[in-house]
């Protein structure tokens, strides 16, 4: 530092204090950038009168009242007959839940991680019957895993590596499967 002149010093200093951040700015910006153009929906088709689907992931007391079908079972497995299902009861917070039983619902929620990018990770919501093989709509939802200097943080952290950022809030991603599915899979009536 001593044979830097001032300005150079300073340049020099501001840098080093700049570039743990630097990478954090640019991945928030184009965090923005995809968000502006990969979350909108692409409706395909949709169908009327869904009373059943189901959804990538686990069923809660409020899944019918929150999603607005009668029936909301979890995905199961191929080669499992079986799901978990919650029934609309008539009070919304307490739906009634059926363990083993078999699947009903033809359509619902698949989740599938895209490849990762430097800043990114990526997951792209469809709507689509068991098998796959009728896709009716879709969005990418994208986060931001965090600079270099915010990832050093979550390794040391007891939370580990996570979201950072995301299109929109963390509030935002519900609503926006919501959306997915009343656009593709149309309620047959509307939950209480």
């Amino acid at each position: 530092w001593k044979s830097l002149s001032k300005p150079k010093a300073i340049i020099a200093t501001l840098l080093i204090l700049t570039f743990p951040l630097a990478d954090a700015v640019i991945g928030r910006a184009y965090l923005k950038t995809k968000c502006r153009e990969g979350t909108h929906i692409v409706v395909k088709r949709t169908i009327p009168n869904i009373e059943a689907i189901f959804l990538d992931g686990g069923i809660t007391d409020d899944s019918p009242s929150y999603y607005g079908y009668k029936i909301i079972e979890d995905k199961g497995y191929f080669s499992n007959p079986w799901v978990r299902r919650a029934t609309e009861s008539g009070d919304p917070k307490n739906a009634i839940i059926e363990k083993k039983v078999e699947k009903i619902a033809e359509y619902g929620l698949w989740t599938d991680g895209l490849p990762k990018t430097f800043w990114l990770d990526a997951e792209r919501y469809t709507v689509n019957n068991r098998f796959k093989t009728e896709e009716l709509g879709s969005f990418i939802w994208y986060s931001f895993r965090g600079g270099w200097a915010e990832r050093v943080v979550m390794t040391f952290s007891d939370a580990g590596p996570s979201r950072v950022a995301e299109c929109g809030d963390a509030e935002a991603e519900l609503p926006k499967i919501k959306e997915l599915l009343h656009a593709t899979l149309q309620p047959s009536h509307t939950a209480q």
